[in-house]
């Protein structure tokens, strides 16, 4: 038995491989001008084919939109608590400076944020601005409502009715008043 060393067989090798490879060609090919390739076959479309579907098994598509959150939305409410000062009929003198103070409850969902607001929905202002911030509150929690009061020079009852108002514009919860009665020196 004859032995060959491995120089010659490495060198058959490579012999015998590059005789297998490609060969350049010495210019590149140019297709033929004016002269139609494949036969017209009008426009294309395009039907995708249904995905599989197998029992268990969620397919999501890559491009999918993102989740949209089907939750509940929150509801606004109010709930009149006590007056914390100032019990109705109180009585006043015609200028004096009321700081009327009232405790609500947010028996809603939604939380109170700085887009909330409390408005004079009925009777007389007062001197107070229409429309003041509603406190921040969360959903379960108590809060105090203040309104600054100038009492009117007239001699007479007076009422002043509040009543919150959501993001949206719309009025919820209990009404919350002021009841007075200015007395004349």
């Amino acid at each position: 038995m004859r032995m060959y060393s491995s120089p010659v067989i490495i060198l058959t090798l490579v012999i015998l491989l590059t005789g297998c490879a490609p060969q350049p060609t010495t210019s590149p090919f140019i297709p033929p001008a004016n002269e139609t390739l494949l036969p017209s076959v009008g426009p294309l479309s395009f039907t995708p084919a249904p995905l599989p579907t197998t029992i268990g098994t969620t397919i999501t598509p890559v491009n999918q939109p993102a989740a949209v959150n089907t939750e509940a939305p929150c509801y606004n409410s109010l709930r009149f608590v006590e007056d914390l000062n100032f019990p109705d009929g109180t009585v006043v003198m015609p200028g004096e400076k009321i700081e009327k103070l009232w405790r609500v409850e947010n028996n809603g969902t939604c939380s109170w944020d700085s887009r909330y607001r409390m408005r004079l929905v009925e009777g007389d202002q007062l001197g107070a601005p229409v429309e003041l911030a509603l406190f921040p509150a969360r959903p379960g929690t108590q809060a105090k409502l203040r309104v600054i009061f100038i009492a009117p020079r007239e001699s007479r009852v007076y009422r002043s009715t509040w009543q919150a108002f959501g993001p949206d514009g719309l009025v919820f919860g209990d009404p919350f008043y002021i009841d007075l009665f200015v007395q004349s020196p």
